[in-house]
């Protein structure tokens, strides 16, 4: 009986770290701004672009598990989202103000979610960045906004937690761009 246990749990083991899947996830930045009343005197035309569609990355965990990452096609109107309800809570009213509106293009400019295996352990390193253009009271304002997290884990994370991940990261860069001085200062009346 005793030979029989050991092998049947090795396989058991071995075909249990096998597991592939693919976790599509939604990013869903919460952008963390203070409320204030700013305002504005132009329409405020908010564009988000972005060229990442599909597979963002990959997870190959140390013991043999991998999932595709996907990105839901709902992201990009996440981001814009996400703009619209921070400039709201600074005080902003996009759709409201004269013409010629201010232009603030958004592109995201890196995503993405790459593992490397350390021995059991496997290290995720996420990129998330953005690419601002701002046209506003005759003046353009350029800026780039980088945001990069690294994890660490045994075993495949679920969706949830890769989603989660990804999200808080998006949350920090788009952030970061609403309290940015110069665009505050180009948007303000």
């Amino acid at each position: 009986m005793k030979s029989i246990a050991l092998p049947l749990l090795v396989s058991t083991l071995i075909l249990g770290g096998c597991a592939s899947t693919t976790h599509t996830i939604n990013i869903t930045p919460t952008p963390e701004v203070s409320m204030n009343t700013l305002t504005n005197d132009k329409v405020i035309d908010i564009k988000v672009l972005s060229s990442f569609e599909g597979k963002i990355g990959e997870i190959n965990t140390g013991i043999g598990e991998h999932a595709d990452i996907l990105l839901s096609p709902t992201s990009k109107g996440d981001v814009k989202a996400a703009l619209v309800e921070g400039l709201k809570k600074l005080g902003f009213k996009p759709e409201l103000g004269g013409q010629p509106p201010a232009s603030l293009t958004v592109t995201i400019s890196k995503l993405s979610y790459t593992t490397a295996k350390k021995v059991l352990k496997t290290e995720a390193t996420l990129d998330y960045s953005l690419s601002l253009e701002l046209k506003a009271k005759n003046k353009t304002y350029r800026a780039n906004y980088v945001s990069q997290k690294v994890d660490e884990y045994g075993s495949l994370p679920t969706q949830e937690e890769v989603q989660e991940a990804m999200s808080e990261l998006s949350s920090d860069t788009v952030s970061r761009l609403l309290n940015d001085p110069n665009v505050i200062l180009l948007l303000q009346k």
